[in-house]
């Protein structure tokens, strides 16, 4: 008003009210979408837990469960250290067992008891006498002609 040239404390205190009810306009439109964000928030959370308490009411919710316990064992027994057994070799007895991976190496492996490999077929442990002819003065001729014969009694089951 005072930039019409004049200013009058009617005028003064006309504009101050009109300030002070726009303040309090402001205040109560702020108010109001308050409320409306916390029903929207509520509403959301409502929904949630009506579709949470869905879920956990059917058998189906069981299934990701078990597949979550399921994954979560496989990883623990897959974390284990087991030796591998690709070149053979002799376990010793021990309370509980040992855990051992075998055929890893691509081919079929066999596992049995000392005490019964007679029987199943695995030689007796035994000396093997191999008497041979070598007529050279090459060393190197003479292991190739050994280890030949080697291999040979090896197949013939000696």
């Amino acid at each position: 008003m005072k930039y019409m040239g004049f200013q009058t404390d009617a005028a003064k205190d006309a504009q101050e009210k009109m300030a002070m009810a726009l303040n309090l306009g402001i205040l109560a439109l702020g108010i109001y979408r308050g409320a409306q964000l916390a029903s929207a928030a509520a509403s959301l959370i409502r929904a949630h837990a009506e579709a949470l308490a869905s879920i956990m009411s059917s058998p189906w919710f069981l299934i990701p469960v078990a597949a979550g316990i399921a994954i979560a064992a496989w990883g623990a027994i897959s974390a284990l250290s087991a030796p591998n057994a690709q070149m053979g070799g002799v376990v010793m007895p021990q309370s509980g067992g040992t855990l051992v991976r075998v055929a890893e190496a691509g081919e079929p492996e066999v596992i049995a008891p000392l005490s019964r490999a007679r029987e199943m077929g695995f030689g007796g442990g035994g000396q093997v006498n191999v008497t041979m002819n070598v007529y050279s003065d090459d060393p190197r001729e003479i292991s190739r002609q050994l280890g030949r014969e080697i291999q040979k009694t090896k197949l013939a089951g000696a």
